[in-house]
């Protein structure tokens, strides 16, 4: 049982990086879209 549970964990886990790494690409894009280079560098830490 605690593997299953770990298991769930680990799915949940990577499941809301996914969300959260696509949220980030999105908005990225949307900023070199309109060509707000410099808020896009920001976003990166560059």
């Amino acid at each position: 049982m605690k593997y299953r549970d770990d298991l769930v964990r680990k799915i949940e886990y990577h499941q809301k990086m996914d969300f959260e790494l696509r949220e980030n690409l999105s908005e990225l894009e949307h900023l070199i879209e309109t060509r707000n280079f410099h808020l896009a560098k920001q976003k990166l830490g560059v």
